[in-house]
């Protein structure tokens, strides 16, 4: 069985939780999925029924320990509903009280299936389609009466999105025998890792691959693209020796959809440094990917995607 990589989400200041030591002050945080799709009345939405509660709500439920919010996400949404999501966009907080008093934070994102069907549990005993103006009636929660009314009308649209990722294992360039180091390939485990990468990323749309002319890092992303009857595009501004500010043009003004990157270790520690704002140690292991939200040419969100620990 092939471990799951490790997902650590970077928040932006808005949703941080606030610095306190009284555990009780600290808001419940929880992440989930609106699923949607086309039906015969417009855009749908997937609800679930929770037999112990009686309620009909969207799939969501807490964070296990050391995962991260889109993590949780994702693994609720394909527990509660046997679907396997690919993710959209990042959606607006729910926020709401509980009955004890303890304030609960929700991190939604958008889905569509890839695959996937329900199947009764213990959770969830029955899911229902509903076109989105009915889901207001059909919600249990105010507080999910409200999000749903309140959502954007470009909820379903493609974000603008980065997978910025660091090339594969490649070995020890002082022990390399060849004389161009740009023709220094993956090693057996760099290939284990571009492998887990692809299928990580399955849960995003790509719409276009660029890469480091160097091979190491075409090597990384290859049988990703050719997976989805893509070409990687060579491209200098990835290249380890380039100013990090040609790789941070590509960031903020990428295209509309999506845009996998692979880069090299120097290129990817310079733009997140930047990119966040921080001077902070940020992981960025051989054969990871970030997962950057743009809008208004800042990155509002970002979710780190690590190697698994077998292959890390």
């Amino acid at each position: 069985m092939r471990l799951m990589p490790s997902l650590i989400s970077i928040w932006h200041p808005s949703d941080a939780q606030p610095v306190t030591n009284d555990v009780q002050l600290r808001p419940e945080l929880a992440a989930g999925g609106l699923l949607y799709r086309s039906g015969a009345s417009g855009t749908e939405i997937l609800l679930v029924h929770r037999p112990k509660y009686d309620d009909w709500a969207f799939p969501k439920g807490r964070l296990d320990p050391g995962e991260s919010l889109l993590q949780c996400a994702i693994r609720e949404v394909g527990e509660e509903t046997g679907i396997i999501a690919r993710v959209g966009r990042k959606l607006p907080q729910v926020v709401y009280t509980k009955p004890s008093g303890k304030r609960k934070k929700v991190a939604f994102w958008a889905m569509t299936s890839i695959a996937g069907s329900f199947s009764p549990n213990h959770e969830i005993d029955e899911v229902k389609w509903v076109p989105v103006a009915k889901a207001p009636k059909r919600l249990t929660y105010k507080a999910d009466k409200r999000f749903i009314t309140e959502l954007s009308k470009k909820w379903t649209a493609p974000p603008r999105r980065i997978l910025l990722v660091r090339h594969a294992h490649a070995g020890d360039r002082h022990r390399w025998s060849g004389d161009d180091d740009a023709l220094r390939p993956l090693t057996a485990k760099g290939h284990r890792q571009a492998y887990d990468l692809s299928i990580a990323l399955a849960h995003f749309d790509i719409d276009r691959v660029a890469s480091s002319p160097a091979a190491r890092c075409i090597e990384t992303v290859a049988d990703l693209a050719s997976a989805r009857g893509m070409e990687v595009v060579a491209d200098q501004d990835l290249w380890e020796d380039t100013p990090v500010e040609l790789a941070q043009d590509m960031v903020v003004n990428a295209r509309r959809g999506t845009t996998l990157l692979c880069t090299h270790g120097p290129i990817v520690a310079g733009l997140l440094r930047s990119l966040l704002g921080t001077r902070r140690a940020i992981p960025h292991e051989k054969g990871s990917a970030w997962i950057l939200d743009v809008r208004k040419r800042t990155v509002f969100d970002a979710n780190y995607l690590g190697p698994t620990a077998a292959n890390g």
